[in-house]
């Protein structure tokens, strides 16, 4: 009796560690998925897509652009991009900028940073972001959403314009 007690023992010992092995490359492999998963949403939130890509590069430069209201209601967000960089050239110094958005339709428009949800324009007939800075030494993505929550009337001839100074 004893030495099948024992055996029963032996045998619950080894599935025990048999057990513990597994659980452990599950652990291993589930801690692997996370990693990667982390790495894939930032490479996918630094390649989302901007309909313009504005180099903020060098001092006392102005871009300016339009948006058509009525083509931006139809696909419902415009998004433009400030980088710090032209190819492998990166800014050297912080470089401060500021956005004016002057709204000339009677719809509303909500303009956000990046991820953001704040609304950004204080009032709807004109706003300006400023106290922003690029980063030095480091390429910098930044993301401008602007989007109609409330249309009214758009015709082809409304237009939002866009001002980026530095």
């Amino acid at each position: 009796m004893k030495k099948k007690k024992q055996k029963n023992i032996q045998n619950l010992m080894k599935s025990v560690k048999t057990l513990t092995v597994v659980f452990s490359l599950l652990l291993v492999l589930v801690i692997f998925l996370l990693v990667l998963c982390v790495i894939k949403y930032k490479e996918s939130k630094e390649n989302e897509f901007a309909n313009m890509v504005i180099p903020v590069y060098e001092t006392n430069t102005n871009y300016e652009f339009n948006i058509n209201a009525k083509v931006l209601n139809e696909i419902g967000v415009y998004t433009f991009k400030i980088v710090n960089y032209k190819k492998n050239d990166i800014n050297k110094e912080e470089m401060p900028y500021k956005i004016e958005i002057k709204n000339t339709t009677d719809s509303t428009i909500k303009v956000t940073k990046g991820d953001s949800k704040t609304d950004l324009m204080k009032k709807q007939e004109e706003t300006i972001v400023d106290e922003v800075t690029l980063k030095k030494d480091k390429k910098e993505n930044i993301y401008y959403h602007i989007k109609i929550t409330k249309a009214k009337n758009i015709t082809k001839d409304d237009l939002i314009y866009v001002k980026i100074m530095n």
